[in-house]
């Protein structure tokens, strides 16, 4: 329905008669003035998961009572979110361009042999504080993991993916070093994944003051302040990185893990403050304010 019908129902509903339109329905005309005044625009829709479409307002409430109730008198500091995503050989189509009769638009582009997954942890306001990579292989060798002066935590999984003895090395070995220092209540908000919670991951929250936070499932795009914030951005860095790589090595195909290494600086040195801070605010986390209907 587009808005010159949303506008007729309002007002028939309404039991109102506008002069200015013709049986209740705005003109064109009115239809570009009103765009122009309210800085509207139109674009495709996202299509939606149904899973994600049935999030809806009463369950995003309820996650807000409880994340209100835990992170009260808890100062921007000590608030963290963590989520993961993937960056690949392959970083995916690109808009090209090409003759309008032409039917396909090739691009050349390497066969996805490898995929690293990178878990990120974000301070409140602040910064990134630490990551791991995690290579999709048997074996994590030493060579991958050299010359990295951030910091980062390497491991492999068979699927390039975390499972839950990631995230419990993750965990207890970089983020309650990173909060030793700071008194109170620490809270950490992600996602609401079965293998994160293992019994020593447990232990440590309680040991070190800190409290899970976890997202409703399949509400990332509206309550996940890396997704709606960060990763979009990342994604586009990473193409570019990839691209000047291809440029400047003589190496074909997949890039090896040990050149690898060198990449994801590149990639989070491109991150800004500002997209960080963007990501609590726009989801409202914090400050916490949920004023707005998402749905």
């Amino acid at each position: 329905m587009d808005i010159c019908c949303l506008v007729k129902s309002y007002l028939d509903k309404q039991g109102i008669v506008d002069g200015r339109f013709k049986n209740n329905y705005p003109s064109k005309d009115w239809l570009k003035s009103f765009v122009s005044r309210h800085s509207v625009t139109f674009r495709r829709a996202d299509n939606v998961k149904p899973a994600r479409a049935e999030v809806d307002a009463d369950m995003v409430n309820n996650f807000f009572d409880e994340l209100e109730q835990t992170i009260a008198g808890v100062p921007a500091a000590n608030v963290y979110n963590y989520d993961e995503t993937n960056v690949s050989d392959n970083p995916g189509t690109k808009t090209v361009v090409t003759h309008k009769r032409s039917k396909k638009s090739p691009a050349q582009n390497p066969t996805l042999k490898n995929m690293h997954q990178s878990d990120v942890l974000w301070e409140c306001c602040r910064t990134i504080l630490a990551r791991t990579v995690v290579y999709k292989s048997q074996n994590c060798y030493n060579e991958w993991t050299i010359g990295d002066p951030n910091g980062t935590l390497y491991d492999n999984t068979l699927s390039g993916w975390f499972d839950s003895r990631c995230f419990e090395r993750w965990f207890k070995e970089l983020f309650p070093p990173h909060v030793s220092d700071k008194p109170g209540l620490k809270v950490i908000i992600g996602n609401n994944l079965a293998s994160h919670f293992t019994p020593q991951v447990t232990e440590s929250s309680v040991a070190n003051n800190i409290a899970f936070t976890c997202l409703i499932p399949n509400s990332t795009h509206i309550l996940q302040p890396l997704d709606v914030a960060v990763f979009g951005l990342m994604k586009r860095e990473w193409r570019k990185i990839l691209q000047q790589w291809r440029k400047e090595s003589r190496v074909k195909g997949s890039i090896p893990k040990n050149h690898f290494r060198k990449l994801p600086n590149q990639l989070y040195n491109q991150l800004k403050e500002d997209n960080i801070v963007s990501g609590f605010r726009a989801t409202r986390i914090f400050p916490l304010d949920r004023i707005d209907n998402r749905h």
